[in-house]
């Protein structure tokens, strides 16, 4: 039978024994801010769990994989129970972490969520949204986060109902448009702000109906907005999204409020939002 230098334990990871294991650190790769934050605010708001994912080092000491934990352990002063595997050759590195990291949606489908790529989006935008964040990017996807896949499942376990009924209102909305103008993800976003997922709102449904051309009724706020954000798209002109948000909640305002004509809608993104009107 081969001999091996392996040793493998499982250690109690306290930030001072993260800190003895860093210290040989050498030649790693450049740490990632977004990853290392994902790390640490996971495990200050109790979202980190332990699945096993070990610690490895070589066999001079060097971390060869784990130093974003490492890190997060000793930012986020937070101990937790991981493996630890020492003894490794020093030249291992171009077969460690080579596999496909799972996604939120894979995340969302293996606990039996449907839709999940929908869903996983819109809770991406949902959360960020919720954090004082930018929630979508000017393409309207959701904007790049630190959101973990153990928040996002949570965030999904805690408000299931209302992300389903919207990512079902999304697409329903989203496939009767004959330009497809505005995607899944924000249609969902924009009725989850206006609303909050409110689906007894008796405006809603015909809003959206009209910001997506489903139905049309020319020269009001709502017009403008989807002329807007059409031309653009056709354009490939990118638009701001907080911009395009500020516009989808002006309709909305201008529409529970009487639906008067209208030429234009400006916004100064510099103020912030508008306050939506509830209904």
């Amino acid at each position: 039978m081969k001999r091996t230098n392996l040793s493998a334990e499982v250690i109690y990871l306290t930030p001072k024994i993260a800190k003895d294991l860093l210290e040989s650190n050498k030649g790693n790769r450049n740490v990632k801010k977004t990853t290392f934050r994902r790390y640490v605010n996971d495990m200050i708001a109790g979202y980190w769990k332990e699945n096993g994912e070990p610690i490895i080092i070589d066999k001079n000491g060097i971390v060869k994989d784990g130093q974003h934990r490492l890190l997060a352990c000793i930012e986020a002063n937070f101990s937790f129970w991981i493996p630890l595997i020492k003894g490794v050759d020093p030249d291992v590195m171009d077969t460690i972490d080579t596999g496909i990291n799972r996604s939120l949606s894979d995340v969302l489908k293996f606990n039996g969520y449907k839709n999940s790529t929908n869903a996983a989006a819109l809770v991406k935008s949902l959360v960020n949204y919720q954090n004082k964040r930018k929630a979508l990017s000017k393409k309207g996807d959701a904007h790049r986060n630190s959101l973990t896949n153990a928040r996002g499942l949570s965030f999904m376990d805690e408000n299931h109902q209302m992300v389903s009924e919207l990512v079902n209102f999304s697409v329903r909305n989203w496939t009767k448009q004959v330009i497809k103008t505005f995607g899944t993800t924000q249609i969902g976003f924009y009725t989850y702000v206006l609303t909050k997922g409110d689906f007894s709102n008796p405006y809603i449904e015909e809003f959206i109906k009209e910001l997506c051309g489903i139905t049309k009724q020319e020269g009001n706020a709502v017009a403008y907005v989807r002329k807007t954000a059409t031309k653009a798209k056709q354009n490939k002109i990118g638009l701001d999204s907080e911009y395009l948000l500020a516009l989808v909640i002006k309709a909305w305002n201008s529409y529970v409020s009487g639906d008067p004509e209208i030429t234009y809608i400006r916004h100064n993104i510099k103020h912030g939002l508008p306050k939506v009107v509830e209904v």
